[in-house]
């Protein structure tokens, strides 16, 4: 846990730099291409996660700093700590990148895909 959270300390800190120095004047609701993102974001997993409006001001900008982290943690530390989701795709009627309408299991093309990218995206990168 504590190495989590000095993870994602981390990458709070390095958001929040990218961040204010795109938007110094602390409302990134000012911004069409923020507004854009959010509204997609809302209107992609509103079904599943709770995104509220985009507040104005600092606060805004803060909660745009905070997604962003959490996000870049959840797929990076977080995603170390808790595993991939290799067994899951062993089996081509679990987990499949791609169904045709009307099959019960995924084509052996997406099956063997999806394991590669599973197994590729799953090896322990160099340190930069």
């Amino acid at each position: 846990r504590a190495s989590g959270m000095d993870l994602w300390k981390i990458e709070h800190k390095f958001v929040k730099s990218y961040i204010n120095k795109f938007y110094p004047n602390g409302d990134v609701t000012e911004s069409g291409d923020v507004q854009a993102f959010w509204n997609d974001l809302q209107h992609e997993i509103m079904e599943t996660f709770l995104v509220e409006d985009l507040k104005k001001g600092r606060e805004g900008q803060d909660q745009l700093i905070d997604f962003i982290t959490t996000f870049i943690f959840t797929v990076s530390g977080y995603h170390e700590h808790v595993g991939n989701i290799g067994e899951y795709v062993l089996n081509p009627a679990m987990v499949s990148s791609r169904f045709r309408f009307g099959d019960e299991l995924s084509s052996i093309q997406a099956s063997y895909h999806l394991a590669l990218v599973t197994a590729l995206t799953g090896i322990r990168q160099p340190p930069s």
